[in-house]
């Protein structure tokens, strides 16, 4: 018998309660590599979404409880006055339109929103983003999850910043591709913000190079199907040789 689990998080957890390691096996989430990939940046959905000649973070997703992005906000708060430095924050949630009145409240002019886009556009719009953004409350049950959009963004080879503790930290950290700081601190996270602003543009391409190469040994859908092929070849062979044995 075999059991698949989406993080390493999730086979400690298993192992802490009297699963044998050896039947536990990660299988993590995965990105579809013909739509999350590294693309051009398109100067003419630069220049609608006010996103051409800055740097930007971008956050892509779900915008509800679990995201605290008002903390992102009190981020773009404490860098208002950094040159050119503005936070995308693009998708839907229930916290959307609240986070939108929030911005307006604290005056903040380096932060914008879009609404949501089809997954097919996104790889667009990551291309711009000079660091792209993974956002959770800092609780354990995000300690062993990694958020779909982590895989996504390192399929799109752009750096990224985590503020997450745990195993989405740690896949971020490993493949190089990235900074990781302290989640639901938005001192730590402007200053994350504020290294990659400084870094050298080929030190932030190496990081986004290492991420996607990373999402090509990993994450992809195909090399992820090979593996529960072989996997489900291996427990119908100890079945058959199971049987054998009894008989």
């Amino acid at each position: 018998a075999a059991i698949t689990v989406i993080s390493p998080g999730f086979k400690r957890n298993l192992i802490g309660k009297g699963v044998p390691a050896e039947k536990i096996h990660v299988f993590p989430n995965w990105a579809d590599e013909s739509i999350y990939r590294p693309v051009p940046r398109n100067q003419q959905l630069g220049e609608e979404y006010g996103l051409a000649g800055r740097f930007n973070i971008v956050f892509g997703g779900n915008m509800g409880a679990a995201q605290v992005l008002e903390n992102v906000l009190h981020a773009a708060g404490i860098l208002k006055d950094v040159p050119d430095l503005q936070f995308v924050f693009i998708g839907d949630g229930i916290d959307a339109e609240r986070l939108q009145q929030r911005a307006r409240e604290l005056r903040l002019k380096n932060v914008c929103f879009v609404e949501r886009q089809p997954a097919a556009k996104m790889a667009d719009f990551f291309a711009w983003g000079d660091g792209l953004l993974v956002h959770l409350k800092d609780d354990p049950l995000f300690e062993i999850t990694i958020p779909s959009k982590t895989i996504a963004y390192l399929a799109c080879g752009r750096p990224i910043i985590c503020a997450v503790r745990g195993d989405a930290a740690d896949t971020v950290q490993s493949a190089h591709a990235g900074l990781v700081c302290t989640p639901e601190d938005a001192q730590a996270l402007a200053d994350a913000v504020h290294t990659l602003y400084n870094m050298p543009p080929d030190r932030r391409e190496a990081m986004g190079n290492s991420g996607r190469a990373t999402f090509l040994a990993q994450y992809t859908r195909s090399s992820l199907v090979a593996r529960y092929e072989e996997l489900l070849a291996a427990v119908a062979n100890d079945r058959r040789s199971s049987r054998r044995k009894r008989q």
